[in-house]
Parts: structure tokens; sequence; C-alpha cells
């Protein structure tokens, strides 16, 4: 959808929205895809989308079930079609819901799509980043303009417990690499000291291997001062770098 003009994308939005589960449906995910990127693009309609996908998702009301908001997108399923105990890293999820979640993550407001994902059991959320689709939400979780920084420590504190099995796995690693990337220097030595732990169960995995070099978990491990040096240096350059870019 390549609308430039807000009024004619409005009437559009508006001549959709009490359909949204008519057209969910009929299997045509790829429209509210569209109006999404729109919404976003535009900027405007956001909330109107947000309220109208749950609706047609059944699980705007009542408000308890908004709790399974994620598992309803990323599935365009309705409520009453999902199964809270199907594994998320396993199942097949919907191409258009992902992205859609995406979408919803950089409208101006996205604190109830934050919500709902922080929400979430840490074993779902690892599921769902260990997703071949779904590892692409955490990118747009964590590089969000509107996701807020605490909103981003808590992701990664709500994950403690899980930096293991993410980093052993294809997917899981790329969610890996979007947190580690988006964590300060307090964060990273957390999550290195969980690595540490039966460091063997993972860091010999394909992925696992791939990840412990990347983030120097050998230097860690002998000398952590030498890491935070190591650490400070490659932050210098990264400065050094975006200032040349300016």
């Amino acid at each position: 959808m390549h609308i430039q003009e807000k009024s004619e994308f409005e009437s559009i939005f508006e001549e959709l929205a009490d359909h949204f589960q008519e057209i969910i449906n009929e299997g045509h995910t790829g429209v509210i895809w569209a109006l999404a990127e729109g919404c976003k693009r535009i900027c405007t309609k956001q909330g109107p989308f947000f309220n109208k996908i749950l609706k047609g998702l059944n699980c705007l009301e009542p408000e308890e079930r908004q709790s399974s908001m994620i598992r309803c997108i990323a599935k365009m399923q309705k409520f009453e079609d999902i199964s809270k105990e199907e594994d998320l890293q396993k199942t097949k999820l919907n191409l258009h819901g992902t992205l859609i979640l995406q979408i919803l993550l950089d409208f101006n407001k996205p604190i109830k799509i934050v919500n709902a994902l922080l929400q979430m059991e840490s074993k779902e959320l690892k599921s769902l980043f260990s997703n071949t689709m779904g590892s692409h939400i955490v990118d747009s979780y964590v590089k969000s303009t509107f996701v807020g920084e605490k909103s981003r420590e808590k992701l990664i504190w709500k994950m403690k417990g899980t930096y293991q099995d993410l980093a052993s796995t294809k997917y899981g690693s790329r969610s890996f690499e979007a947190i580690w990337n988006s964590a300060g220097l307090k964060h990273k030595m957390g999550i290195l000291d969980e690595l540490c732990c039966k460091e063997g169960l993972w860091s010999h995995s394909e992925h696992g291997k791939i990840i412990a070099n990347k983030i120097h978990l050998s230097l860690y491990k002998r000398s952590k001062e030498e890491w935070k040096n190591s650490f400070n240096s490659i932050d210098k350059v990264k400065e050094f770098l975006e200032e040349i870019k300016k």
C-alpha cells in the first residue's frame, strides 16, 4: 500500500476497520499487514489499528484476554483457537502476524504490546525468540525509538536463565545477539556470568561456538578486568566511527 496522502489512507482504513475479523477469516492477512505499514509510515490511526486487530482476533475484551495478544497476533488466530501449551519455537507462525508485531513496536505508543511481551513467561518468550519468524521481533523491540531504555532493561532481566538455550540454537542465537548488542556493560557481565555456568552444555554447539567467540567468553573467564578493558576499547572505536559518519 503506497498511498502517501493521509486523508486517502484514513478513508481506506475506515472502510476496512470493522472488517478485520472477516479479512483474517478469509486468510487475507497481507491486507492487515499493509494497513499496519501505512499506519506506521503516515503516523495515523495507530491506536485504532491496535484495537481493531485485537477485536478481530477476539482478544480485546474481556481485558484478561489481552495477555494472549502476542500468541494471537503471531499466529493470526482468534483467542479461542490458540493453545497456551503449544511450543512457539516449533509451531508455524504467521508471517504477516510476526511482521505486524514488529510494526506495532515501532508505533508511537507501543506500551501495551511491550507490556504484553514482558508479561509472558520467560520460557514462552525463549520459545518465541527461537522461532525462525519470532526471532525478528527482538530486533524491533531493542531498536525501536519508542521502546524506552527501562523496557529494554526489563527484557534483559526477563530473559535471565534462558541465555544458554538462546545462544545454542540458530534462531535463538539471532535473538541473543540482538539483546546482547542492546545491553550495557553491567547487563553484559550478568549475561556472561550466566553463560559461564555449565558452559559445555551450550558453547560446544555450532551456534554456541560462534556466540562464545563474538562475546569473547574465554577472555572473560580468564580475566574480567581484561574483558572490561577490551569492551571499553571496542566502544571507543564504535564512537569514533559514528563521529566519522556524521
